[in-house]
């Protein structure tokens, strides 16, 4: 039988500090590509819907991008044209054709990337209400996770007063950043006539399906089919779920609205008998050759390979880093400070306590003494640095990039 599993993308561009880690890099996607055409036969998505494509064949992939963001158009088409691989966009509508970002992208902007820093952030909007301290990194990441949070539960008019806030908070400009740009109309209509691309609905403002009512789902599937098929002039049969969020409900309502196929999240194969509107996907992240390789073995179901990792950098989740996990190289971690130790906590769960050979940090004071039995010492100490895997949580981002790059390490890790 066919063995088939989907594929998840996001944005594809020269993005470091991508905080919600579905960025992936020219390089790396196009390393990925060149691994799919040489190792798999590249399905389009309308192929699941018939049953006897399990029948017999090749393992098979299927790709997709959420959101519909521009780089699709520049740096993703060009490369899927050479091999002529088909691939379905699912598109939020929100931004069309104005010069705003998706939620997602303004909160982590206004905590990250604002125009100013102050050390609290009260929110005051209708029931939800707190004040967090915001003077450090390690505590604005506590505001994103718990702003993320509320923004699950929350209503589409409590998540836009609580962006507002926010975005007033860290005084960022309301113009959207030219990586982070939904494509217009117009460039839709362009894609949608390249050969081999399907466009799929995707919400209009990119909840989390599953806390809405009945009438906020209805709105968001229905709204966003028909602003699509506005533009395209055809019908839009497919439907993504933001976040994989889905419930009865959605469910009901998606197969209501005339939607032949809905994808979620999952790892999972897709089978002859997998419901066809909870067709589950596995989210790709800025995996190197080597890891991606490693990742589509395990999706695939097959055995890993534990081969020797060649140098090179990574951004992700921790229980993702297969050239960390699958390697025996030393470790050390990046911060002797909270942090630190909960990052060295982490790495326990997935490694050797032997594998961790020292702790850096810049604090002179701390420099010298010892945390979990293992010496806290400056990078300058460090002598061979491309002997060890450096490993830093995904908040310290191109500040800390720069300074371990800056003294030659080549294996860097910024996980989350």
């Amino acid at each position: 039988m066919r063995r088939v599993r989907v594929l998840n993308y996001h944005r594809i561009c020269e993005d470091y500090d991508d905080y919600n880690f579905t960025n992936v890099t020219p390089k790396n996607f196009a390393d990925q590509m060149e691994y799919i055409y040489k190792n798999f036969e590249v399905l389009p998505s309308e192929k699941l819907e018939n049953d006897e494509i399990f029948d017999d064949g090749p393992d098979s992939v299927v790709l997709t991008f959420d959101d519909g963001y521009r780089d699709v158009m520049t740096n993703v088409l060009p490369i899927l044209d050479k091999y002529s691989m088909p691939v379905t966009i699912f598109i939020s509508t929100e931004c069309i054709d104005l010069d705003h970002e998706n939620w997602t992208d303004t909160i982590v902007r206004a905590i990250f990337q604002g125009g100013s820093y102050k050390d609290n952030f009260t929110l005051k909007s209708g029931v939800f209400r707190g004040i967090w301290n915001t003077d450090s990194i390690e505590n604005r990441t506590k505001l994103y996770k718990n702003i993320r949070e509320l923004l699950r539960i929350a209503s589409k008019e409590e998540r836009e007063s609580i962006i507002s806030e926010l975005s007033v908070w860290g005084d960022i400009p309301q113009v959207a950043r030219a990586s982070r740009r939904i494509m217009t109309s117009e460039e839709i209509r362009l894609v949608d006539k390249v050969k081999g691309v399907t466009v799929g609905a995707h919400t209009v403002t990119h909840p989390f399906l599953a806390s809405l009512d009945s009438d906020e789902i209805e709105w968001e599937m229905e709204a966003s089919k028909r602003r699509l098929e506005e533009i395209l002039g055809h019908q839009i049969s497919y439907f993504a779920y933001p976040f994989g969020s889905y419930s009865d409900l959605t469910y009901r309502i998606s197969v209501e609205k005339g939607y032949k196929m809905a994808f979620t999240s999952g790892a999972e194969g897709v089978l002859p008998d997998t419901d066809k509107m909870l067709i589950p996907r596995y989210s790709i992240r800025n995996y190197n050759r080597h890891d991606f390789i490693s990742k589509i073995d395990e999706v695939f179901g097959a055995e890993k390979k534990n081969e020797e990792i060649e140098p090179g950098c990574y951004i992700g989740r921790l229980e993702d880093d297969y050239s960390l996990l699958n390697s025996s190289q030393k470790i050390i971690i990046c911060g002797a400070g909270n942090i630190g130790m909960s990052l060295y906590r982490r790495v326990l769960d997935f490694v050797e306590e032997t594998r961790v050979a020292a702790f850096i940090d810049n604090d002179v004071e701390k420099q010298g003494t010892s945390l979990f039995g293992r010496r806290v010492t400056s990078i300058d100490a460090i002598e061979d640095v491309n002997q060890y895997v450096f490993l830093v949580t995904g908040w310290y981002s191109e500040e800390k990039f720069k300074e371990l790059r800056a003294v030659g390490c080549k294996n860097i890790h910024m996980v989350n």
